[in-house]
């Protein structure tokens, strides 16, 4: 006999009675069924709310990418417990599966996985086994590195060190934020969604996919930290992106993201600003490819009327990449204003590698030779509006300012190096004023007038972690993220950028380190 059939022998087929330290009463508890259904570990059990004891309902999650409502039916020999609903995934292992699950009130059903992602379905009123899937939180399940708006703000990009880039928007007429893609290349095996009975196993239907994909891949995150990402071009139909590898990834939009955006209302591009027909109808991963390729499937059908599903986004939203930028490990990355360059930077100890590298993102080739001056990692780049400047901060307690010259080239125009680590700035503006943080006790601000000399203004502060300044109806506004998750409001005029009067402090508890902050 098996060493594990003794011990469920012992240990499950036997009655126990167990006495409450709390009361003096005993409870008798003895086996009644054991429930057969999942293919891999159970993660969590959960009763539904409201059940009686003729109709208990028990949901449980499991590794094998599935969720099981079970229910027991008096036969009148005894209770008989049977699957009568399951939810998630056939055909291939999805990242782990769900860790866990829960009920919704005593109806809808939720359930999450090891990447965060939540999947939500809905019983439809009088029908007790119908059920449709509707959309459920969505986010980033590890500190947030890169963050840029579209150049006309209709979305944002994130990127984070869960290894996931996402594109986020407002839809509909309630302008409500949702998830709209994930661009990133992923790896994939073949899996099926579902929602049905479980006698209905033999002809199940799959939950209807997003319009540019007719099937649901399982993905597996390429293997790299991603820290920053920015669009490229006034369409924001161009990302390029960077990780924790010796390449920078340019991607650009499918035809399926397009009209996405479109039918959801999160932007109204005029005529054919989009380029629809030209672009690839979506992406996919080769089995043993490292780089999403464009692809001409599932052209057809109607417009998405909802946001992707969590299943679909981790899928079916991909970019094809377009080129590769080539680096070192690379940190961060901007673009200018106008699109046509790109900054990158990486990881250095030395000066020879504490580089700021330009390409022209006409044809990626390199522009001039690399910015050079700082001798430890450069931490954030800026372009100005205009972009004829570069401004720099590293970890090397510095900062640059780089300038175009008459022959396009960018040389050192001012540099200093101050008494505390930089961590973070704002940008700079001709004319008007460069801005930036330096850890941990202060901001200051310098005119952006030549030559641009001391601080004109310090604020003191215990736990800043990240700027951003706007010009807005006369005014300049600043504003600074802190450890705790709190933004101050600062404001000056235009013409005395040398006094800041603090403005408000908006409240965001329940929120870690801010590590960056964009205006619109």
């Amino acid at each position: 006999m098996n060493p594990d059939d003794n011990f469920l022998r012992e240990n499950i087929f036997s009655r126990h009675e167990v006495q409450m330290e709390s009361s003096p009463q005993t409870y008798s508890l003895a086996f009644d069924a054991l429930l057969v259904g999942h293919e891999a570990s159970v993660n969590s059990v959960a009763w539904r709310p409201g059940s009686s004891s003729s109709s208990l309902q028990l949901l449980s999650s499991s590794t094998d990418a599935s969720l099981i409502v079970w229910e027991s039916i008096d036969s009148g020999a005894g209770a008989i417990w049977g699957s009568v609903q399951r939810f998630g995934d056939v055909g291939g292992q999805r990242a782990g599966g769900f860790v866990g699950a829960l009920w919704i009130g005593s109806g809808d059903i939720a359930g999450w996985g090891w990447g965060g992602g939540w999947r939500r379905w809905k019983r439809a009123e009088g029908e007790a086994e119908a059920w449709t899937e509707t959309n459920a939180p969505t986010g980033h399940n590890a500190p947030v590195k890169g963050l840029a708006w579209s150049p006309k703000g209709e979305y944002i990009v994130s990127t984070s060190q869960d290894q996931t880039t996402r594109i986020h928007g407002p839809v509909g007429a309630s302008r409500t934020w949702h998830e709209l893609a994930r661009p990133p290349a992923v790896l994939m095996r073949k899996s099926l969604e579902f929602s049905m009975r479980r006698r209905d196993l033999s002809n199940m239907v799959p939950s209807a996919p997003l319009e540019h994909g007719t099937s649901l891949p399982d993905p597996q995150v390429h293997g790299y930290d991603l820290t920053d990402a920015a669009f490229v071009g006034p369409g924001a139909l161009r990302l390029v992106s960077c990780a924790d590898e010796k390449i920078a990834r340019v991607f650009d939009a499918p035809k399926g993201f397009v009209k996405t955006v479109c039918a959801l209302g999160t932007v109204d591009w005029e005529g054919d600003q989009a380029n629809e027909a030209a672009r690839p109808a979506g992406a996919s991963l080769p089995p043993l490819g490292l780089s999403n390729k464009a692809t001409e499937a599932g052209t057809n059908g109607e417009p998405p009327s909802r946001p992707p599903f969590e299943s679909e986004l981790a899928s079916v939203t991909l970019w094809p990449e377009a080129e590769k930028l080539l680096g070192y490990e690379l940190h961060t990355l901007a673009v200018s204003s106008s699109g046509s360059l790109v900054a990158t930077a990486c990881r250095a100890t030395s000066r020879d590698h504490a580089v700021i590298r330009l390409h022209s993102s006409s044809n990626w080739q390199p522009v001039g030779t690399p910015l050079v001056g700082h001798t430890l990692t450069v931490t954030r780049i800026a372009f100005s509006h205009d972009g004829h400047h570069v401004l720099s901060v590293s970890r090397d307690r510095s900062w640059r300012l780089f300038g175009r010259t008459r022959d396009s080239l960018m040389e050192i125009m001012n540099q200093l190096r101050t008494t505390h680590p930089t961590a973070e700035l704002s940008g700079t503006v001709p004319g008007a004023r460069t801005t930036k943080f330096l850890s941990p006790h202060r901001v200051r601000v310098w005119s952006g007038q030549e030559p641009i000399g001391k601080a004109i203004t310090t604020i003191k502060l215990k736990e800043a972690t990240a700027v951003a300044l706007v010009d807005h109806l006369e005014r300049r506004i600043l504003a600074i993220g802190l450890e705790t998750g709190h933004v101050l409001l600062y404001s000056s005029t235009l013409d005395s950028p040398d006094k800041w009067t603090y403005d408000a402090t908006l409240d965001s508890k329940g929120i870690l380190a801010l590590m960056r902050l964009l205006f619109d």
